[in-house]
């Protein structure tokens, strides 16, 4: 939400609110491990459902994409190069981003 407003010198400000979502993945309900790791992964989603991941570089570009109504995913990063990748989860209704580093 946004809240705009003129002081007296007539110069406009502006406030941002910024919610929180209730509606995102926490700790409990999602992990990855081992990490890190030297490519192989796991996924573990506390909920059942629908479940896309995707994998991307420090740059936002796609490295990995998968769907899943499993528990459970395992995936291998290994052709990868090393460094640090962001993982975005996506079911429910819900949304998580976590960072994982491949040695």
């Amino acid at each position: 939400m946004l809240l705009s407003s003129e002081n007296e010198t007539g110069l406009l400000s502006r406030t941002f609110l910024i919610y929180p979502c209730s509606k995102e993945l926490t700790a409990e309900t999602f992990g990855v491990f081992p990490n890190p790791s030297t490519g192989m992964y796991t996924l573990r989603f506390g909920d059942a459902g629908q479940y896309k991941v995707l994998i991307m570089d420090l740059l936002g570009r796609k490295v990995r994409e998968f769907t899943t109504d499993k528990k459970e995913l395992t995936f291998d990063l290994t052709p990868e190069p090393k460094g640090t990748f962001i993982i975005q989860v996506e079911g429910n209704n819900r949304q998580f981003r976590k960072k994982i580093v491949k040695l």
